[in-house]
């Protein structure tokens, strides 16, 4: 059996949203944008969205009154997979069932050699 340098493991993350509705409408109706954990917006933001977020900042969107919700944070889980060393020494991510090494080893999910077969 190789050595983990991480075994699979379940890690909570979160995602960010600056989240604005209009008064005047129906409550559902909001614009959500994702947001880093400072709560600035994305510097890679296209600039219609960018401008689209000054404009609702700014209080009114098509002469309705903007509320700004601030941000709102919703966890949601992953599993990392686990890392293993090769025989040849190299990392090897075990992310599904057939994991090649760039030595030529494939490895299962589980950490298992899976052996070559000759037809």
């Amino acid at each position: 059996m190789p050595s983990y340098v991480r075994e699979r493991q379940r890690v909570t993350k979160e995602h960010r949203w600056r989240v604005f509705s209009l008064k005047e409408t129906d409550p559902q109706r909001k614009f959500w944008f994702w947001v880093n954990k400072d709560g600035s917006f994305h510097e890679d933001a296209p600039e219609a969205t960018l401008a689209l977020i000054r404009q609702l900042e700014s209080g009114t969107y098509e002469g309705l009154v903007v509320i700004d919700e601030g941000v709102q944070v919703e966890p949601y889980e992953v599993v990392e997979p686990a890392v293993i060393i090769c025989d040849c020494g190299k990392e090897v991510t075990l992310q599904t069932y057939w994991n090649k090494c760039s030595c030529g080893r494939k490895w299962n999910f589980e950490g298992g050699l899976i052996p070559d077969v000759q037809r």
